[in-house]
């Protein structure tokens, strides 16, 4: 888990959480989505960079527009929205990714 910096069309949101899960994400946690899915095993194979954005960091980027299948530009690369969490949920973001600091993934 880290702090990074993401951006989307011109919008900034700094010091923004990030947490690396897996495809068991929602077997371990007790998160709802408010729209999309979460990680499927392939993606974990691949580390396919693909995230979830937490609520305020959907509102943030996006102004409660939808955002699945678009791409988001964070520290370590593009990445695309599969999923938002509700307001309750946390973290703002969780991503897959092939770098082991936000990703458990091999």
């Amino acid at each position: 888990m880290g702090t990074i910096s993401a951006r989307y069309n011109g919008k900034k949101l700094s010091g923004a959480l990030i947490e690396g899960n897996t495809s068991e994400m929602a077997d371990v946690e007790d998160q709802t989505l408010l729209d999309g899915r979460f990680f499927t095993e392939g993606e974990d194979d691949r580390a396919a960079h693909v995230c979830i954005l937490g609520h305020d960091a959907w509102d943030t980027l996006f102004d409660g527009q939808p955002a699945l299948g678009k791409e988001i530009v964070v520290e370590t690369g593009l990445y695309t929205v599969i999923g938002v969490s509700t307001r309750k949920s946390s973290p703002s973001a969780a991503a897959k990714t092939p770098t082991t600091t936000p990703s458990t993934s091999p």
